[in-house]
């Protein structure tokens, strides 16, 4: 019997891989039920079988199981070391902002109150030893071995002598440690990340021996930053955009105004919040219903606040302060619905972002989806009613990450610097909303390589001729 190890280590990966109708978790389930000779095991740290065991539960069968591994994240001072050599191989804009500058504001950069004063030492990491292929591929795998002896997953190989190795978040240290078992056993491994920004940040000290990547922008990161073989990277489009792009998911209008309790002439813009590290946000949303209710913009026209749902209880506790201010405006709603996880929920959430008239994001993930489903898009890059904030704080930090740079550059996220150019922008999307339409769809071609509702298919094709 042919065996696959199938990491699930993060909620990402749920919303990636498993929840939606055609996703790669049904397809290796059916698989596997049609195939007496294949066999899935999904590994999993002890404890997510409670968060997700009942989403999972329709898929099991005798040859398609869970397996839970006991895992401790907290590191030995020689471990967080060497993790903090290794991962300082890779300095980008992206890893500025998390290293000295901070993408939280009220909290220290790299989780500490001194660690920014180590921003030139870590540059200086990536400048020297990172640019030595012999301490990226041979000295950090062969320590690695050295300074992280817990071996958590030998068991499991011991009992199901696994065929190949699926890390589906090739950034968790709960893969790096399932690809590095797979590595001193022999056992072939295939990776991939869960978000787009991932390949900027860090260097990995493991390398899956195929990695697929989900677009020519994550390719070329693969490449420059994570120093793969570019014979090792395979092409497979986004998988939950796969969800994002089917057409029987699409309401109708009157479906979804009806659900965000609008009116039935009511148009409306969604405004993506960030994340709770732009406070100025709410300046943005209350000029706005001021240009309303002054008419400057159509009486008709709404704004709905979409808050950031992060994992974090702090960041979601931030948030509802944040945007509560505005429960009592008449042409204001906020939409707490669930974008991912439910699927039901899911897909009203996504058409509340097909239908929006405009979209509001300033640098968060939901501009691709936007950009995906052809909503015109702006991002407000300017500290409200601030003014200008420094550096370190302000929203503009965000700007520097790598893998935005790209967005901005096919000209499909229209930066707003100003009050007044937020206004004309607005008001040229609204007269016209298929303005820059072309310069969606090349941020499409960019990154999100194919939008042809097949990548969950393509990634199920990659696993299974590699079993077989």
């Amino acid at each position: 019997m042919r065996t696959i190890f199938f990491s699930f280590s993060a909620e990402p990966v749920w919303k990636t891989l498993f929840f939606f109708e055609g996703s790669v978790c049904e397809k290796l389930a059916a698989w596997t039920r049609q195939n007496p000779e294949a066999r899935v095991i999904f590994v999993m740290p002890t404890g997510y079988a409670g968060k997700y065991g009942e989403g999972l539960q329709k898929h099991l069968h005798e040859r398609c199981g869970i397996a839970h591994i006991p895992f401790i994240k907290k590191q030995t001072f020689l471990e967080r070391s060497f993790r903090f050599f290794y991962s300082y191989f890779v300095y980008t804009g992206t890893t500025r902002i998390m290293a000295t500058i901070g993408i939280r504001p009220d909290e220290p950069p790299g989780g500490g109150p001194f660690k920014k004063y180590l921003g030139p030492l870590k540059w200086l990491i990536s400048r020297t030893f990172g640019r030595s292929d012999f301490f990226r591929k041979v000295f950090v795998p062969y320590f690695y071995y050295h300074v992280f002896r817990g071996r958590p997953f030998q068991e499991l190989f011991e009992k199901y002598k696994p065929d190949l190795i699926f890390a589906s978040n090739i950034i968790n240290q709960f893969d790096t440690a399932l690809v590095a078992e797979a590595k001193r056993q022999g056992v072939p491994t295939m990776g991939m990340s869960t978000n787009w920004d991932h390949y900027d940040k860090y260097y990995l000290p493991m390398q899956t021996d195929t990695l697929l990547v989900q677009s020519d922008q994550m390719k070329d990161f693969a490449i420059r930053y994570q120093w793969y073989d570019p014979k090792c990277l395979s092409l497979t489009g986004y998988p939950h955009l796969d969800f994002v792009s089917r057409e029987g998911h699409t309401l109708s209008r009157a479906e979804v105004l009806e659900g965000l309790r609008l009116p039935p002439d009511a148009r409306y813009i969604v405004y993506a919040s960030s994340s709770a590290y732009c406070k100025d946000e709410p300046d943005i949303i209350e000029e706005i219903l001021k240009w309303i209710a002054e008419k400057r913009l159509p009486q008709n026209l709404y704004v709905v606040i979409r808050p950031y749902a992060g994992v974090r209880k702090w960041d979601r506790e931030v948030e509802e302060e944040k945007f509560d201010r505005f429960e009592g405006y008449s042409h204001a709603r906020i939409f707490r619905g669930q974008f991912w996880g439910d699927a039901q929920k899911s897909n009203f959430s996504m058409n509340v972002l097909h239908k929006a008239d405009v979209v509001l994001a300033v640098y968060t993930t939901m501009a691709i989806e936007a950009a995906v489903l052809g909503r015109p898009l702006i991002a407000p890059t300017f500290d409200g009613y601030a003014g200008k904030r420094p550096f370190s704080k302000s929203v503009r930090r965000f700007a520097i990450r790598e893998h935005f740079r790209d967005v901005v550059k096919t000209g499909a996220l229209k930066p707003a610097y100003t009050f007044d150019q937020l206004y004309t922008y607005l008001s040229e999307y609204l007269k016209d909303p298929m303005l820059d339409a072309e310069k969606r769809q090349a941020l499409i071609e960019r990154v999100c390589y194919l939008t042809d509702g097949n990548a969950s298919e393509r990634i199920f094709q990659r696993i299974q001729k590699s079993i077989l």
